[in-house]
């Protein structure tokens, strides 16, 4: 009798031996996230203004207004390290330095090439000629020349960071150096040169749908002249807001 109960025993127990052996191993929620090193972006999520690029292919509009105008951008993404923008933008302050005001147009082509990306924050270099057209005031002049035809061309060499704090909220860190030449149509060309910092954020409402908030501040260089100074203020100071959607 007893070999009969130790036989049923062994037999119930079986079952539920094989069915603990086939069962998967409790899953380690770290494994399941391993962030990408090296040169490529940390996420897919979206991003204009940080070291986030945008992923192959992807191409972004946005729209943005502030000071020292209204502008308009469209991002393309050759590559996933290398973004590749066109902005255009109407003008009511100077695009280098001093708060003036005139009315003026701007195009730039600003770059982005992701060097680095670890966890939640991505490094990119920073690259953006500018071409800047518009009243005299915006260019460094005073006086009757203030009103005359003026040019301005610059080439800004940074960095810039993103730190994605949240899946939604994104950091952005930067600092850029710029030079190049202004005038207007009755004076010499001039040299100039500018040293900026940037913070900002990005907030992600839907997948394709982002807000943003940049700010620029620093100091320019440029020329004394005797006379009619020559840009008599030195800050720069660009602030914006805006929406960027990808398409």
């Amino acid at each position: 009798m007893r070999w009969l109960l130790a036989l049923a025993i062994l037999a119930l127990a079986s079952p539920v031996r094989a069915q603990e052996t086939s069962s998967p191993a409790p899953a380690d929620e770290s494994a399941d996230y391993a962030p990408p090193t090296g040169d490529r972006p940390t996420s897919g999520d979206a991003s204009l203004l940080s070291g986030r690029t945008l992923g192959t292919g992807e191409v972004m509009l946005a729209v943005f207004a502030g000071w020292p105008g209204v502008f308009a951008q469209l991002e393309l993404a050759p590559s996933s390290t290398f973004n590749i923008g066109i902005r255009a933008g109407f003008l009511y302050g100077s695009p280098l330095m001093g708060l003036v005001t005139g009315i003026g147009g701007e195009l730039a082509v600003p770059m982005r090439i992701h060097v680095w990306g670890e966890r939640d924050v991505d490094i990119a270099i920073h690259v953006q000629p500018v071409l800047a057209m518009g009243s005299g005031s915006l260019f460094g002049e005073l006086g009757t020349p203030q009103n005359e035809f003026g040019y301005g061309v610059r080439v800004d060499l940074g960095a810039r960071m993103g730190w994605q704090v949240d899946p939604r909220l994104t950091f952005v860190f930067g600092a850029d150096g710029g030079g190049g030449i202004a005038g207007v149509a009755t004076t010499d060309v001039a040299g100039i040169g500018m040293i900026l910092g940037l913070v900002g954020a990005e907030v992600l409402i839907a997948r394709d749908f982002m807000l943003f908030f940049e700010a620029q501040g620093g100091y320019g260089f440029a020329p004394f002249r005797a006379g009619i100074a020559y840009f008599p203020a030195r800050e720069v100071l660009r602030v914006n807001i805006g929406a960027a959607f990808v398409l």
